[in-house]
């Protein structure tokens, strides 16, 4: 196996070997495990997670976003290169700047998607 595939690998199993691992959290639902395990396993759980990807206990509607991120940083990149940015409109707000204004930062995301309000 390449690096990155036996990352993956080391990542499953650390998933298999925390999620319905015995008796006792066979029918857990992943929530429930979270809140089930010490701070450290629900951490690295819940970062597996989000980093590969869910399975059947969510219905493979969540996770990987991690790696979703860095796709459409990618993509998006390459289609402001192709096209350039008279043609795509895209807004950018970092996690910091909407944690520390909000409000501020809501309205921005909503006028741009809605467009701003000119009877202001």
């Amino acid at each position: 196996l390449d690096t990155a595939q036996q990352n993956l690998f080391n990542i499953t199993n650390m998933c298999h070997s925390l999620y319905q691992s015995n008796q006792s959290t066979k029918n857990k639902t992943f929530y429930e495990h979270l809140r089930f395990l010490n701070e450290w396993d629900g951490l690295r759980l819940a970062s597996a997670q989000m980093i590969a990807s869910s399975g059947v206990a969510n219905n493979h509607l969540a996770g990987g976003d991690v790696l979703r991120m860095a796709n459409n940083v990618v993509r998006f990149t390459k289609l402001l290169e192709e096209k350039g940015d008279k043609d795509v409109q895209l807004l950018t707000l970092s996690m910091d700047d909407f944690i520390s204004d909000t409000a501020r930062n809501t309205m921005k995301f909503l006028d741009f998607i809605f467009g701003e309000d000119s009877n202001d």
